[in-house]
């Protein structure tokens, strides 16, 4: 996780972006925060999009190793039903497909790290560091441990009847849940009206 949180910093400062609104997915959720929270990266805000597959950071060790068994045996199949069992069901069979296809490109030297540095992920510590404003949008995937657990430190929006890649299944209401997120961070999108550092008006 720290190499995708670097990842993100290094892009934000090599496109020279002043304070962006930072949106990540699953994964790409899981690297903005770190980015963010953990790294210092200078954001507006953050959308996290269905971050929370599980109740990371209080995964037992053992479970931990049970659930990365199928993906160390054999990577394809292992993402198939992975996608599989997170696709909402109004998603064509072929189109899950696809996507596990998509996945499994990545080599296993590549895929199987980042798995287990993501369940082996606490997202604590940088939601305690925030200093902007944070939104989650949840969907049907998401778990409902973490999500409670989290509430206190980020607004949660939901996309019921939705799996865990909105994106693909119903992109017209994900696209309207991240423009309501964009409202609420003006200064990431319409300048610096505010003062020399309009970031310091979005902290809570």
């Amino acid at each position: 996780m720290p190499g995708f949180a670097q990842d993100v910093c290094d892009l934000v400062e090599a496109l020279e972006l002043r304070d962006p609104l930072l949106v990540g997915h699953s994964l790409g959720a899981a690297a903005v925060l770190e980015a963010v929270g953990r790294l210092g990266c200078p954001a507006a805000g953050l959308v996290l999009v269905d971050p929370f597959v599980f109740d990371y950071g209080h995964l037992e060790e053992r479970e931990v190793r049970r659930l990365l068994v199928p993906f160390r045996r054999d990577l394809p199949k292992a993402l198939r039903l992975m996608v599989g069992n997170l696709m909402g069901p109004s998603v064509a069979p072929q189109v899950a497909e696809e996507v596990a296809l998509e996945m499994a490109r990545t080599p296993p030297a590549v895929a199987l790290p980042a798995l287990e540095s993501l369940l082996r992920w606490d997202p604590e510590r940088p939601l305690q560091r925030l200093g902007m404003p944070c939104i989650a949008v949840a969907t049907d995937s998401g778990d409902s441990r973490a999500l409670r657990r989290h509430a206190g430190r980020m607004r949660i929006t939901w996309m019921r009847g939705t799996g865990h890649f909105p994106m693909i299944e119903c992109p017209g209401p994900l696209t309207r849940h991240i423009r309501r997120a964009l409202a609420a961070f003006p200064a990431a999108v319409s300048g610096r009206d505010a003062g020399r550092d309009g970031s310091r008006n979005l902290r809570r």
